[in-house]
């Protein structure tokens, strides 16, 4: 049985939505945090993704760093990353934050530092 043109192409159209909504920024394993740990330096954070917006130092000695970043979609994710007192990743997480309307975003800016 032959399946109508219009559904064929509305089931094209809804696994590509589910495509890209899985690897949008932070749904896809690029930034795998498990694999970095021990290995991430706060340096190699910075310089990615420039100074961090926040850090809180905690009493057991490890510092949380916080950054914003504006994705493509016009959205924005908070970049939370704890290293220990030798500059070495501990934990990872990349949390969605939402839709931001102009003028706050889109906003594209380069914080890397070279």
């Amino acid at each position: 049985m032959m399946m109508p043109d219009f559904l064929h192409k509305s089931r094209l159209w809804s696994l590509l939505i589910l495509i890209l909504f899985i690897c949008q920024p932070g749904g896809c394993v690029s930034s795998s945090w498990k694999q970095k740990i021990g290995k991430y330096t706060f340096e190699e954070a910075v310089k990615e993704y420039g100074p961090p917006d926040a850090a809180i130092k905690l009493k057991s000695g490890v510092t949380t760093y916080s950054w914003y970043m504006p994705t493509a979609f016009g959205s924005l994710d908070k970049i939370i990353l704890t290293f220990s007192e030798a500059g070495l990743l501990v934990d990872g997480n990349r949390q969605f934050m939402g839709n931001v309307p102009p003028p706050m975003g889109p906003v594209f800016i380069d914080r890397r530092i070279y």
